[in-house]
């Protein structure tokens, strides 16, 4: 799980600690951005300055789905806050925000749910699952999920 915020220059990566809801982000500060069009794109990755890397860890709540354990969306914000929307199958939407305090802390609010019915998370086939878009302008992003089944209805955060 990976995020990147061009206009603030932060990229942030949720990492999986344990298999399970153990979770660390990973935020680095100053980052260039990505050119995708370079020869030698691990360079990028090597080129992160580990100087500018805070991380804060937390612990995810979740039923073991592989969905919302490796699949969520991270959305590093304009006013340095940092989402991360995930989807537990059958059961509901997530969506938890962070407010780092710089130093290794954060601030976290209440995971804020939106509650499905049957639904199915990528693991059972590659056209399932969360998903998100970015507006053109990249002030927005919606992330979305199947209410029922397959694609019946909507699980929305508009943010």
């Amino acid at each position: 799980m990976i995020g990147y915020n061009e206009k603030t220059g932060t990229l942030v990566i949720n990492e999986n600690r344990n298999g399970g809801t153990s979770m660390r982000l990973h935020v680095y500060s100053n980052v260039a951005p990505f050119d995708i069009s370079a020869s030698n794109r691990r360079a990028w990755f090597n080129g992160l300055d580990e100087t500018k890397h805070i991380f804060y860890d937390w612990t995810a709540n979740s039923a073991g789905y592989a969905e919302s354990l490796y699949r969520g969306i991270v959305i590093p914000c304009d006013d340095g806050k940092i989402l991360v929307v995930r989807m537990e199958p059958s059961n509901y939407c997530m969506l938890d925000r962070f407010t780092p305090n710089g130093s290794g802390g954060y601030t976290k609010e209440a995971t804020h749910t939106l509650s499905t019915t049957t639904t199915y998370g990528m693991e059972s086939a590659d056209r399932n699952g969360i998903r998100f878009q970015i507006s053109n302008d990249g002030k927005y992003v919606i992330c979305y999920q199947p209410y029922y089944y397959y694609g019946a209805g909507a699980e929305v955060f508009l943010i």
